[in-house]
């Protein structure tokens, strides 16, 4: 059981879905169709900033437990928060077009060649030229060598299992290549919409395939600096949801497996751990590719060096992250929608707007998303009226002191298993540690067209699992995320007070 019981699937569908006790009134507004009402917005008596410093320090501290008992709380914030101007603007979903599509390829690939993808599922007679075939062949003997191969994958048994796929391809290779063109394959990007199955099967196959499913899509062969990338964007209006999403990466290839990728990542990421004067030449040219991206504003809020060790040999990433602005304010980072396809009321049908990167610590892009690009409608208020930081912090403590411990990434069944397992009672212990307070992004009322970006106070904390005796740790968010990440417990509407849900539920 133990850890492999808790999966991240579970922690989108779960999320304080489940409450201890049912008060007599509602401590926290909670809208049943999770939208919000314009009509409450009203201004600020005092423009920001007159007469008061730009920040507020914030600091408390307090521990308490949930109403059944299976959950202690610890809270401890020590922090400060912006005095200003908050503006509550209506956003639209923004629809990419090939231009968009064409101009974010050249800010990504400046002076780069771009193909059209060719399709994944077609013959490899037709896939490749003889001599792209040739070349293949020639990468599939140096992933012959078991050396070589334990060197990079970090696992001799591994490298074993990965090189007897290299066999199977060279001979699909061989069997491909009397039947190969002389000529090159690839064609110049058309740079049209079109749909996405057109870049999974062969022409032949296309006549056969229902595509009344499918996004539109550009998908894109890039080749720079002589590393092969690949390049799509994904658009979708239909009623179940909406999509407008971009990416970037290395090419995995058409080849066996990822080893294309794997040994470009190494050659490119195995270094010495980035310097500052790395890390912040990769800012500014991550800032610069987003100013030609022309696709709103944004703000850099992340900008730091990851370490992945899977392989055995250190790979270094400067992983570079930011959130869309309005009115100069910026929303701030929030865990990213699971799915789309939920029926309940308060359930979005467009993902969260975020954008990440990924260099290396030579500023060569590894990886790049774009999700859910959008368009100011309209500021529907530049100077709203929020309620008090110490009344929203207690709304907030007396929401989450009603879930129960089966509220976060467990269920309360697999609890339970531990419990039987391990002879003594699970309590849930969390400790809040980080509070955010900025814009972020709620429905507007009877339409899946339309969202606000009002401003909200956000708490996360760590959550652990504990025997309530020995208080051995027997489960940890921390440990099944493989790093510090903090989980999202509640986010309050700071003009309301109401719960802004952080996730969908499952699609039922």
């Amino acid at each position: 059981m133990k850890k492999r019981i808790c999966c991240l699937a579970m922690a989108a569908s779960i999320f304080l879905c489940s409450c201890a006790a049912n008060p007599e009134q509602d401590v926290v507004i909670s809208k049943n169709d999770g939208s919000f009402d314009v009509n409450v917005v009203q201004s600020a008596t005092q423009p920001a900033g007159q007469n008061e410093a730009t920040t507020q320090n914030v600091s408390y501290t307090d521990s308490f437990t949930s109403t059944d008992g299976s959950v202690q709380f610890q809270l401890s914030i020590d922090d400060t928060i912006p005095v200003q101007a908050w503006p509550v603007v209506e956003i639209v979903p923004h629809y990419l077009t090939a231009e968009d599509a064409e101009r974010v390829a050249n800010a990504l690939f400046d002076n780069a060649e771009f193909y059209e993808k060719r399709p994944v599922l077609a013959p490899d007679e037709q896939l490749f030229s003889k001599s792209e075939i040739q070349e293949r062949m020639a990468d599939c003997q140096r992933w012959l060598d078991v050396d070589y191969m334990t060197q990079l994958y970090g696992d001799a048994q591994y490298a074993e299992y990965e090189i007897e796929t290299v066999k199977r391809f060279i001979e699909k290779y061989s069997e491909a290549y009397d039947a190969a063109p002389e000529e090159d394959t690839r064609v110049p990007c058309e740079w049209t919409l079109k749909t996405d199955s057109v870049y999974f099967y062969s022409q032949e196959e296309m006549s056969e395939v229902d595509t009344s499913e499918d996004n539109m899509a550009i998908q894109a062969e890039v080749v720079m600096d002589g590393i092969d990338y690949v390049y799509s964007i994904s658009t979708r209006d239909r009623d179940d949801f909406k999509i407008n999403n971009i990416h970037a990466g290395i090419s995995s290839g058409y080849g066996p497996s990822t080893i294309e990728r794997e040994e470009l990542i190494a050659r490119l990421c195995r270094t010495n751990e980035p310097s500052e004067a790395q890390i912040a030449a990769v800012k500014e040219k991550a800032e610069d590719m987003i100013a030609r991206m022309e696709l709103g504003d944004w703000l850099i809020d992340q900008c730091y060096v990851q370490e992945h060790t899977h392989h055995g040999t250190p790979e270094y990433y400067i992983c570079v992250t930011a959130v869309p602005t309005f009115q100069g304010t910026a929303s701030f980072r929030r865990q990213q929608l699971g799915n789309l396809r939920s029926s309940a009321a308060y359930a979005s049908s467009y993902y969260l707007t975020d954008m990440a990167f990924q260099f290396s610590p030579n500023g060569e892009l590894i990886d790049f998303e774009l999700s859910s690009t959008i368009d100011v409608k309209q500021v529907i208020n530049d100077n709203t009226a929020v309620l008090p930081v110490d009344d929203l912090m207690e709304r907030a403590k007396q929401h989450i002191s009603l879930s129960d411990y089966g509220a976060y990434y467990i269920p309360v069944s697999s609890i339970e298993i531990y419990e039987e397992e391990y002879g003594e009672n699970i309590i849930c212990m969390i400790n809040i540690t980080q509070m955010d307070y900025g814009l972020t992004r709620v429905k507007a009322p009877n339409t899946d067209d339309s969202y606000y970006y009002v401003p909200a106070l956000m708490l996360s904390g760590s959550i652990e699992y504990c025997g309530q005796n020995t208080g051995t740790v027997y489960d940890s968010y921390s440990q099944m995320m493989g790093n510090d990440e903090l989980w999202p417990l509640v986010c309050l509407n700071a003009i309301d007070g109401s719960v802004i849900e952080l996730q969908n539920p499952s699609p039922t």
